[in-house]
Protein backbone atom coordinates (compact mmCIF):
# COMPACT_ATOMS: atom_id res chain seq x y z
CA UNK A 1 0.00 0.00 0.00
CA UNK A 2 1.30 2.97 -0.89
CA UNK A 3 2.34 5.87 1.94
CA UNK A 4 -0.66 8.47 2.66
CA UNK A 5 -0.46 12.08 4.04
CA UNK A 6 -1.37 12.33 7.71
CA UNK A 7 -5.21 13.47 5.93
CA UNK A 8 -5.47 10.93 3.69
CA UNK A 9 -4.60 8.41 6.49
CA UNK A 10 -7.08 9.91 8.87
CA UNK A 11 -9.85 10.02 6.56
CA UNK A 12 -8.88 6.07 5.80
CA UNK A 13 -9.36 5.18 9.51
CA UNK A 14 -12.64 6.84 9.89
CA UNK A 15 -14.29 6.12 6.64
CA UNK A 16 -14.17 2.22 5.22
CA UNK A 17 -13.34 2.08 1.50
CA UNK A 18 -12.21 5.83 1.41
CA UNK A 19 -8.42 4.86 0.03
CA UNK A 20 -10.00 3.39 -3.28
CA UNK A 21 -12.26 6.43 -3.51
CA UNK A 22 -9.06 8.67 -3.08
CA UNK A 23 -7.10 6.70 -5.24
CA UNK A 24 -10.06 6.48 -7.81
CA UNK A 25 -10.08 10.29 -8.26
CA UNK A 26 -5.95 10.87 -7.77
CA UNK A 27 -6.56 12.41 -4.78
CA UNK A 28 -3.96 9.86 -3.89
CA UNK A 29 -0.45 10.14 -5.64
CA UNK A 30 0.95 7.27 -6.77
CA UNK A 31 4.84 6.72 -5.66
CA UNK A 32 7.58 8.35 -7.51
CA UNK A 33 8.94 7.43 -10.07
CA UNK A 34 6.62 6.26 -12.65
CA UNK A 35 7.40 5.15 -16.24
CA UNK A 36 5.31 6.39 -19.31
CA UNK A 37 4.25 4.26 -22.59
CA UNK A 38 7.85 4.21 -23.25
CA UNK A 39 9.20 3.20 -20.56
CA UNK A 40 10.64 6.71 -19.66
CA UNK A 41 11.29 7.54 -15.97
CA UNK A 42 8.89 9.97 -15.05
CA UNK A 43 9.07 12.18 -11.86
CA UNK A 44 5.85 14.17 -11.80
CA UNK A 45 3.99 13.88 -8.62
CA UNK A 46 0.71 13.43 -10.18
CA UNK A 47 -2.27 11.39 -9.34
CA UNK A 48 -2.87 7.91 -10.83
CA UNK A 49 -5.60 9.21 -12.95
CA UNK A 50 -3.40 11.80 -14.72
CA UNK A 51 -0.22 9.23 -15.46
CA UNK A 52 -3.25 6.98 -17.09
CA UNK A 53 -4.43 9.49 -19.30
CA UNK A 54 -0.72 10.65 -20.22
CA UNK A 55 -0.09 6.65 -20.88
CA UNK A 56 -2.68 6.80 -22.94
CA UNK A 57 -2.38 9.85 -25.08
CA UNK A 58 1.48 8.62 -25.48
CA UNK A 59 -0.21 4.78 -27.01
CA UNK A 60 -3.05 6.74 -29.39
CA UNK A 61 -0.69 8.62 -30.73
CA UNK A 62 2.06 5.74 -31.47
CA UNK A 63 -0.59 3.38 -33.05
CA UNK A 64 -2.57 5.84 -34.97
CA UNK A 65 0.61 6.87 -36.74
CA UNK A 66 1.62 3.41 -37.65
CA UNK A 67 1.18 1.18 -40.83
CA UNK A 68 -1.21 -1.90 -41.08
CA UNK A 69 0.60 -3.01 -43.77
CA UNK A 70 -1.57 -6.44 -43.22
CA UNK A 71 -4.45 -7.78 -41.49
CA UNK A 72 -2.35 -9.06 -38.59
CA UNK A 73 -0.47 -6.18 -38.47
CA UNK A 74 -3.97 -3.99 -38.33
CA UNK A 75 -5.91 -6.36 -35.95
CA UNK A 76 -2.91 -5.71 -33.49
CA UNK A 77 -3.00 -1.75 -34.01
CA UNK A 78 -6.90 -2.24 -33.42
CA UNK A 79 -6.39 -4.24 -30.38
CA UNK A 80 -3.80 -1.90 -29.09
CA UNK A 81 -6.27 1.60 -29.59
CA UNK A 82 -8.84 -0.89 -27.57
CA UNK A 83 -7.10 -1.46 -24.61
CA UNK A 84 -5.83 1.75 -24.62
CA UNK A 85 -9.59 3.30 -24.60
CA UNK A 86 -8.66 5.88 -27.97
CA UNK A 87 -12.18 6.61 -28.42
CA UNK A 88 -12.94 8.49 -25.17
CA UNK A 89 -9.25 9.57 -24.60
CA UNK A 90 -10.30 13.19 -25.58
CA UNK A 91 -13.47 13.35 -23.28
CA UNK A 92 -11.70 11.35 -20.18
CA UNK A 93 -8.54 13.65 -20.84
CA UNK A 94 -11.31 16.90 -20.12
CA UNK A 95 -12.59 15.19 -17.37
CA UNK A 96 -9.01 14.87 -15.84
CA UNK A 97 -8.25 18.39 -16.80
CA UNK A 98 -11.41 19.75 -14.81
CA UNK A 99 -10.66 17.37 -11.70
CA UNK A 100 -7.12 18.95 -11.26
CA UNK A 101 -7.66 22.20 -12.53
CA UNK A 102 -6.18 23.26 -9.69
CA UNK A 103 -2.77 21.30 -10.07
CA UNK A 104 -0.47 23.50 -12.31
CA UNK A 105 1.90 19.81 -12.44
CA UNK A 106 -1.01 17.66 -13.75
CA UNK A 107 -2.31 20.11 -16.09
CA UNK A 108 1.09 21.04 -17.53
CA UNK A 109 1.89 17.39 -17.96
CA UNK A 110 -1.65 16.62 -19.59
CA UNK A 111 -0.79 20.03 -21.78
CA UNK A 112 2.54 17.89 -22.99
CA UNK A 113 0.78 15.01 -24.19
CA UNK A 114 -1.94 15.98 -25.46
CA UNK A 115 -1.52 16.27 -29.75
Amino acid sequence: MRRLSRFAARIAAALPGAVLAMQATGCVRAPLPWRDFYNVERTEPVGEDVRDIVIRWQGCSHFAGEEPYDAERAAMIDRAMRELRCESLEHDSEVAQADHADDAEALALLAEVKP
